[in-house]
C-alpha cells in the first residue's frame, strides 16, 4: 500500500486527537487549590482591604532575613505601633497547607524578630494588618525565604 495525502491527513488527524484527549485527561486530574476555602466571600469584602493599604504607607514596614530568624520593623522607628499588636498572615501561593497566622507586639526599639522553621524556601506573601486610631492599616508584602 502506498503512502498518500489522505494517509497523511487521516495520521494528523489521529495525533490531533489523541493530543487533545491527553491534554483534557491531564487538566481533570489537575490539583487547584483556592487561597482560602471561602475565597468568593473574601474577594467581596476585598476593596475594604484595598481601601486599608491606600490608608497606609505601603512602605511602612521592611521585612528582611537574618538567619533563620524573619525581622519585622516599622520604617519610622518612632512609630506608635510599639505597644500595638500586629496582625501576620503567611501565605504561601504554591502551597495553602503551608499557610499560617500569627498575632504578635513590636519590641521597645519598634522590632519584631520571629524565629520561623515554619517558613520553607521559595516565595511567601505577608499580609501585615494594625489598628491605630480606630482605623485598620493593611499592607502586603514579597519575601523570597532563602
Amino acid at each position: 500500500m502506498k503512502f498518500n495525502w489522505g494517509h497523511g491527513i487521516i495520521l494528523g488527524l489521529l495525533a490531533f486527537m489523541t493530543f487533545i484527549i491527553v491534554l483534557v485527561s491531564k487538566m481533570i486530574g489537575a490539583k487547584v487549590d483556592l487561597v482560602s476555602p471561602d475565597y468568593y466571600e473574601k474577594g467581596i469584602a476585598y476593596q475594604e482591604q484595598i481601601d486599608n493599604d491606600k490608608l497606609s504607607n505601603s512602605d511602612v514596614f521592611v521585612l528582611k532575613q537574618i538567619g533563620t530568624d524573619l525581622l519585622l520593623q516599622p520604617k519610622d522607628t518612632l512609630n506608635v505601633l510599639v505597644k500595638k499588636p500586629v496582625q501576620l498572615d503567611f501565605f504561601r501561593p504554591s502551597d495553602k497547607d503551608l499557610d499560617f497566622s500569627l498575632q504578635a507586639t513590636l519590641d521597645s526599639f519598634g522590632k519584631l524578630q520571629l524565629s520561623q522553621n515554619q517558613l520553607t524556601k521559595g516565595l511567601w506573601r505577608i499580609k501585615v494588618s494594625w489598628m491605630e486610631n480606630g482605623k485598620t492599616f493593611f499592607t502586603e508584602k514579597d519575601l523570597v525565604w532563602q
